[in-house]
């Protein structure tokens, strides 16, 4: 059995495990589910299907579990909304989609599920019936002309945050302490974030962009 069947079989076996673990799937559960779609399958195949690349011994013969068929193998990915790449490892992305979208803005899979999961509401309580007002706010915060600075504060904020916690690193002067009439005593690199915090916050509630962020609400006349 070659190196590269074994990662791949190694690596099927793990996804689909965890797809059907992810999924609450049981082999029972899963099998009921995958024939009323596509019209096939048996309890042997699901098993087979899971411990792709193990080796049974048959007539005193040793041999391993081959991969399904292509056409079970398209069935599978599309059952769970993945590609067959992703199940055999020639991508660590879910679907195409995903890969070339976090590609285009640099980023890595877990970013690319967060800001999808912000955008389809998953990640904020109720947020599936604000989808339009969610999706606008974070339109406006990422079009904001702040932003780009903010997003270089923070960097800045955190190196002179891991200067202070390691003593080999060089002394930050951004962590000289100033007095500010308003705050007190405040470092002055946690300042400046928050100055342009505040900056950005006003930028992405401009009155033009109220409507589409603001959630109707029902009052006596209906509406508003």
């Amino acid at each position: 059995m070659s190196d590269i069947f074994e990662r791949k079989a190694g690596i099927w076996c793990s996804r689909l495990n965890q797809l059907m673990k992810k999924r609450g799937y049981t082999q029972k559960t899963f099998l009921k589910e995958y024939k009323s779609r596509y019209g096939g399958g048996t309890q042997a195949n699901v098993s087979r299907w899971l411990r792709v690349g193990h080796v049974t011994q048959k007539n005193g013969t040793a041999k391993a579990i081959g991969f399904p068929s292509y056409e079970n193998m398209l069935n599978i990915a599309d059952f769970f909304g993945v590609t067959i790449g992703y199940l055999t490892g020639e991508t660590d992305f879910e679907t195409f989609e995903m890969e070339k979208a976090c590609q285009c803005l640099g980023i890595d899979e877990n970013t690319g599920k967060a800001l999808k999961d912000i955008a389809s509401g998953k990640r904020i309580r109720f947020g599936r019936h604000q989808l339009r007002e969610i999706r606008a706010t974070l339109r406006y915060l990422l079009m904001a002309d702040s932003f780009p600075r903010f997003i270089n504060g923070l960097r800045e904020y955190a190196e002179n945050i891991y200067r202070k916690n390691h003593l080999l690193a060089s002394q930050c002067l951004d962590y000289q302490c100033a007095y500010d009439e308003q705050y007190g005593e405040v470092r002055l690199s946690e300042y400046e974030l928050q100055k342009i915090y505040f900056e950005l916050m006003k930028e992405v509630v401009l009155d033009a962009h109220l409507p589409e962020m603001t959630i109707p609400r029902h009052g006596e006349d209906g509406w508003i």
